[in-house]
């Protein structure tokens, strides 16, 4: 399957660029830290059953 050239690809790449320079990396390390722990509680909660 030959991947495209797609506009909506280009725009939401390049959005996605614009947050992570705008947004602070140690906030942004923050957020993927309370995701991971989301992760694993609810690995958790899940093995418990």
């Amino acid at each position: 399957m030959a991947w495209r050239f797609e506009p909506t690809m280009v725009v939401v790449l390049v959005v996605l660029m614009l947050i992570l320079l705008a947004t602070d990396w140690r906030q942004l390390i923050g957020f993927a830290g309370l995701g991971v722990d989301a992760l694993e509680r609810q690995c958790q909660i899940l093995s418990l059953r």
